[in-house]
């Protein structure tokens, strides 16, 4: 049976070191959330930063928008980005009804890109020597290190290619630490079976409910570590892109859902906070 990887206890242990942190910097952080769309899933994830920014005295405004024209939409970002009193932006995915998301991540400047989602952000992280992980990246390498797990020698699978979690990794992977083996599934490979049975680490991260509990026992190998940063609600039950119980019989570690990922990625964002408004209060 796996060990079980508790994000949610390793998130408690980080939230009460940055809170001190961020504490001692003598004033109070902002951060400015841009939701479009009234996602269940994103709600989710909104209400838990909501509530641990609350906890570690960061003031939190979420800026929602059930629809939005295009360039008004552009006209918030660009003035959060010009405001002084906004210490980091983060923009919730998905921009329902606005195409190119990519172009409205971009309007963050890179010292307020909590989420690393931006061009700007992006370039740092691939060539400078300070940088920010992106929350999920963040969050399994504090896995890996809270539970000795050793990723350089594995080859590890990214099961989906999305911002947050495939490409963030697989940008990491490539430009950070290309000691890593991986391959990148996405809806355009044939036979991804035959890719996650490779797998020594596994690390799945794929929207839509078709792809909820999707990765079962029989495809992973004996003693597979498996990361599930997918977020689904089936009735009454939160799932991932993996099916805990028969994937949990043959892997040697795995992470919950809830309680694995999610809490660490929402800390994360506060860590990235922190690191960017301690920068601007240094150089200013």
């Amino acid at each position: 049976m796996a060990i079980v990887l508790d994000g949610e206890k390793l998130s408690k242990k980080i939230r009460d070191d940055l809170k001190k942190k961020i504490g001692d910097l003598g004033r109070t952080l902002h951060l400015a959330i841009v939701r479009v769309g009234d996602d269940p899933a994103t709600n989710v994830f909104i209400k838990m930063k909501e509530r641990v920014g609350k906890e570690m005295g960061v003031e939190v405004t979420t800026h929602a928008f059930e629809k939005i024209e295009r360039t008004a939409l552009q006209e918030v970002v660009l003035g959060l980005s010009a405001d002084d009193a906004v210490d980091g932006i983060l923009i919730q995915l998905p921009l329902v009804g606005i195409d190119n998301e990519q172009e409205i991540l971009d309007l963050v400047s890179a010292d307020k890109d909590v989420d690393v989602l931006g061009v700007q952000a992006i370039g740092r992280l691939r060539h400078y020597k300070e940088f920010l992980y992106p929350p999920v990246v963040g969050s399994i390498m504090a896995l890996f290190e809270a539970y000795h797990i050793q990723y350089r020698n594995a080859f590890v699978v990214l099961f989906g290619g999305g911002r947050l979690v495939g490409s963030a990794l697989n940008t990491w992977f490539k430009r950070r630490d290309q000691r890593v083996g991986h391959a990148i599934i996405t809806e355009h490979t044939t036979d991804p079976e035959k890719i996650i049975a490779l797998g020594d680490i596994i690390i799945a991260g794929v929207p839509g409910e078709k792809n909820a509990e999707v990765i079962t026992g029989d495809m992973i190998k004996d003693g597979a570590v498996v990361i599930d940063a997918g977020y689904f609600k089936l009735g009454e039950r939160r799932v991932g892109n993996v099916h805990f119980e028969s994937v949990s019989k043959k892997a040697s570690h795995i992470t919950p859902v809830p309680g694995g990922i999610g809490p660490l990625t929402v800390v994360w964002v506060y860590k990235n906070l922190y690191f960017l408004a301690s920068r601007r209060i240094k150089n200013a």
